[in-house]
């Protein structure tokens, strides 16, 4: 339980904070799902850090008397869900009669939902944010099934950052060298330190380097009680290490003498449900198949690849894989790499429902011979094999088309497919 002069002094403490930095905010390409007017619940979710309390402020705009409150305080380490109802009390005395509230890593108190689906009976509104995937799925589902739209908010997208930065595009960027130069050190700066908004603002390393440790530490040590932090910190130094690359569960799990590919799964899925890896299955009209096939592993940002020590020369190409894998999870897209007939690989086949609709090579430069054919070859044969006529390599060349036997492959400059509406 905790004391209400205490909940008032952080009420007033963060609503304060909540006003004051409600001014410069950058506008985030992503929509919240739900209107103030609609009866269903609005939940961001997303990687810590990534702006979702911002995207609250921008959400909210001039509703200055909403009940606003961040949970994830160390003051509240003894707040439980029967203290909602003294939270709510303490709203009312201070600011009257509200309709919304904006509930910050609402996930920190367990049966949250409880409070929520009483209030939402009552016609109240609200914004959720949350850093755990398992948690806020498990709960919603149990309380607010069908009256809830979710919506996860990425680190900053490239047109973002250069908003951020304050670098306008115009519609003829390509053709104006002095402007095409300017974008292409912004993209350069962004392949290698990500979209993290506090550490792009900032430039200190060490910010994302405790983003890492609280995902590990405070979201899944402590949350799953495991007592190996060593062994945790070693898996996921090994999945940022292996960015952009097929991975074998057996393998790895042999690697850590873990026993069973179920507790290294487990382990992943942690880091999953923390939006800081996802991984892809390899394609295949066999779901079995697909379970047992390497997986691809990649992590939410870049900059978390420099912060823990891996940015190293010559990585350009796993990077510029790892931003492109981010942008099409963050444009919804349904994801597997595909791996051909004669083991040659293609970053990613897009589906859409139960079809193959598109296929995405990645790669630096295909200005070196070699490396063009190996592209060109793998990409033209995943074209045959799936019937999809139409492939595209990005890459930070110049755009051009180019015929092959199983239909076209665009070749697109990665700046402009980034900035694409």
């Amino acid at each position: 339980m905790i004391e209400k002069n205490a909940l008032l002094e952080i009420i007033e403490e963060q609503h304060s904070e909540w006003i004051d930095k409600r001014e410069a905010l950058i506008p985030r390409n992503v929509e919240h799902g739900t209107s103030i007017t609609s009866s269903h619940a609005a939940v961001i979710t997303g990687i810590r850090r990534c702006g979702k309390s911002t995207l609250l402020r921008q959400f909210a705009q001039d509703k200055e008397r909403d009940y606003y409150f961040r949970f994830e305080d160390e003051r509240l380490i003894d707040f439980n869900a029967q203290d909602f109802q003294l939270l709510y009390d303490v709203f009312l005395e201070k600011f009257g009669i509200q309709r919304i509230f904006w509930f910050d890593e609402i996930q920190v108190v367990e049966k949250w939902e409880l409070f929520v689906r009483r209030m939402m009976d009552k016609g109240m509104k609200f914004f959720l944010t949350g850093s755990n995937a398992s948690l806020l799925s498990r709960e919603l589902g149990t309380k607010l099934t069908g009256r809830h739209r979710n919506t996860t908010l990425y680190p900053f997208s490239f047109a973002e950052y250069l908003r951020f930065v304050k670098i306008d595009v115009s519609k003829s960027f390509f053709n104006k060298p002095e402007e095409r130069a300017g974008i292409n050190r912004a993209f350069n700066y962004y392949l290698h330190n990500g979209g993290m908004p506090e550490y792009i603002k900032e430039r200190d390393i060490e910010l994302l380097r405790s983003v890492y440790d609280d995902i590990l530490y405070r979201d899944i040590a402590v949350r799953h009680d495991l007592g190996n932090i060593r062994l945790l910190r070693e898996i996921g130094h090994q999945l940022i290490s292996q960015i952009a690359c097929s991975v074998s569960f057996n393998k790895m799990k042999d690697r850590f003498s873990l026993g069973s590919v179920n507790t290294l799964k487990k382990y992943i899925g942690y880091f999953e449900d923390c939006y800081l890896f996802f991984a892809l299955n390899c394609f295949s009209p066999s779901l079995k198949k697909q379970l047992v096939l390497p997986k691809k592993i990649y992590c939410m940002d870049n900059g978390f690849h420099q912060a823990l020590g891996f940015g190293v020369i010559n990585q350009e190409g796993r990077l510029l894989e790892n931003l492109v894998a981010v942008e099409l999870k963050r444009r919804n897209a349904e994801l597997y790499w595909y791996k051909t007939k004669t083991d040659r690989e293609v970053d990613f086949l897009v589906r859409k429902g139960v079809t193959p609709s598109s296929l995405i090579q990645v790669c630096y430069s295909i200005r070196d011979v070699e490396t063009r054919k190996r592209e060109l070859d793998a990409l033209t044969e995943a074209m045959g094999e799936t019937g999809i006529k139409n492939g595209m390599i990005l890459t930070t060349d110049r755009d051009v088309e180019i015929k092959t036997s199983h239909g076209v492959i665009s070749v697109v400059n990665i700046t402009r497919w980034l900035l694409e509406t």
